[in-house]
């Protein structure tokens, strides 16, 4: 049986590969923007681990802008996919292991979410929304192991 590793040991075997926005959806509300109201940003993240060492995670963002009357002014659905390899590691996968790689996920899709949110509010005529800096170890995301079915 292999040991569990330990958070640091499995950043340094696990390499990011690549990240890709694969879906969006852009909706405006009848909301007034630029009345001050919520922004409220929720991150989920699946990640499927395969055989032949390959992690690949979908990272959805919700953000939801309302105005100060909360009225919804726009909604921003995205889904983002980071890829990973860790072909040359034997890893024996546990759940906290999983819900690390789905946090390092959705921090290394946080610049592109930001950019997708400022260039969506810019061209709708709202005022640009620049996302906080997300940072993986305050992340509360939801992750999900999705079981292997070898079919990737």
């Amino acid at each position: 049986m292999t040991p569990r590793m330990t958070s640091r040991e499995l950043v340094n075997v696990v390499e990011l590969k690549s990240v890709a926005l694969d879906s969006c959806e852009v909706t405006r509300g009848a909301g007034q923007p630029g009345t001050d109201g919520p922004i409220n940003t929720r991150f989920e993240g699946q990640v499927v681990v395969l055989d032949d060492g390959t992690i690949e995670c979908q990272v959805r963002v919700l953000t939801e802008m309302f105005d100060g009357a909360k009225t919804p002014v726009a909604t921003f659905r995205g889904t983002f996919l980071a890829a990973y390899d860790a072909t040359d590691t034997e890893i024996e996968w546990d759940e906290d292991m999983v819900a690390m790689i789905g946090r390092e996920a959705v921090s290394h899709a946080a610049p592109f979410v930001r950019e997708f949110l400022s260039d969506m509010t810019s061209k709708m005529n709202l005022p640009r929304y620049l996302l906080p800096l997300v940072r993986s170890k305050d992340l509360s995301a939801t992750v999900n192991k999705l079981e292997n079915t070898g079919d990737h």
